[in-house]
């Protein structure tokens, strides 16, 4: 594929012409996860501020519950296994990074923790970019949620955007308990 252009260039993977009744649900189920965390931590910290505030209390009960009605979903979801349909198109990827630090940052500012993105100018991907958004999101606010707030001194995560040759990655390092080795 030319990368030369910025532009989509529609290429259709996978067997079905339309995404099934599961796809979507999975799709809408996982872009509900980051944005109801990012909620949650606001809300969260606006309750700090003002912790009797009622109406803050009962904001973050429904947001919680919510956040497991999507987790729910998600696991529904997870039981189909057509291959989506997806555009590619040429990504930059620190910038992608950097705008998903952008909303996702307020759960790890919420916790206490360092979030800092260091990333190579420049960096592209062809790809799906809603697909690698998500994949992206899921990893820091993984990152995030079970990081050991306990040791303030260790509170830092770092996403890392790098290229080499060919290749490129985003790497985040964090004091979390970490993936087991065959979890991944």
């Amino acid at each position: 594929m030319d990368t030369s252009h910025n532009h989509k260039t529609p290429t259709v993977t996978g067997e079905s012409p339309s995404p099934s009744h599961d796809e979507v649900l999975a799709d809408i189920a996982h872009g509900l996860q980051t944005p109801l965390a990012a909620l949650a931590a606001h809300i969260g910290l606006v309750t700090k501020k003002h912790p009797r505030n009622k109406h803050m209390k009962i904001c973050k009960v429904l947001a919680e519950d919510m956040s497991d009605m999507v987790r729910d979903l998600v696991r529904l979801a997870r039981t189909d296994t057509t291959v989506r349909q997806c555009v590619q198109e040429k990504i930059n990827l620190g910038e992608l990074v950097t705008s998903i630090i952008e909303y996702i940052g307020v759960l790890a500012q919420s916790k206490g923790i360092d979030l800092t993105v260091v990333t190579e100018p420049d960096v592209y991907v062809c790809g799906a970019k809603k697909q690698i958004e998500e994949v992206i999101a899921n990893l820091i606010t993984n990152s995030i949620k079970y990081i050991d707030v306990s040791l303030p001194e260790r509170n830092k995560i770092v996403v890392r955007v790098e290229s080499a040759d060919t290749t490129c990655s985003v790497q985040i390092t964090d004091t979390g308990i970490g993936i087991a080795p065959d979890e991944l």
